[in-house]
């Protein structure tokens, strides 16, 4: 008597349903690292589009004009995807926090502070995006006025000047220590 069998055994179901399996979890990994490395390009796109208005904006008007940053905001010249909010600051659509505050000149007549320039304060990010902003090429003295990058504070012209023309990703990591890091961006006005 021969029996006839067209079937599959139960542990070879389970072995191809343990393939496939493993096959959907690094597939679920590889479209995970994809997303995060888009939103990590899409904050420094906005960011980029933030600093390169608010530096035509900057160099249109007169130091004493008022908050250059707030006509940008009001007249949106900012990215889609951007909110600016009544504080004055811009939410990426990542939720990082942008701020731009405006500095004069000081008197002192010397080094990057006798230059009158914006600083773009980025906050509310994790530590692979502070890292890729830190980390990034943001122009040059020449081209859009770049000073330089710094954790320290705002008006830190010496850090910021160790760390141009960008920050090593050494030194970024170094910097990058927790959510609440704040990096600073300097750049120069065009007057």
């Amino acid at each position: 008597m021969q029996i006839n069998q067209n079937g599959r055994s139960m542990i070879e179901m389970l072995g191809v349903l343990s393939i496939i399996g493993v096959l959907s979890v690094g597939g679920l990994t590889i479209v995970g690292k994809a997303r995060r490395q888009q939103e990590i390009t899409q904050a420094l796109s906005e960011v980029s589009q933030l600093i390169e208005s608010s530096r035509k904006i900057s160099c249109q008007y007169d130091e004493g004009y008022g908050n250059f940053v707030n006509m940008l905001g009001q007249s949106e010249a900012y990215p889609s995807g951007v909110e600016y909010e009544n504080d004055g600051s811009f939410t990426l659509s990542s939720d990082t926090k942008v701020e731009i505050p405006y500095k004069k000149a000081t008197d002192n007549g010397n080094g990057e502070a006798a230059i009158s320039h914006f600083i773009v304060k980025i906050s509310n990010m994790d530590e692979d995006m502070c890292v890729n902003l830190a980390s990034s090429n943001w122009g040059s003295k020449n081209t859009n006025g770049f000073i330089g990058a710094s954790f320290s504070k705002e008006d830190a012209f010496s850090d910021m000047a160790s760390n141009y023309p960008k920050m090593s990703p050494g030194n970024a990591a170094e910097g990058c220590v927790d959510a609440n890091t704040k990096l600073y961006l300097g750049f120069r006005i065009c007057h």
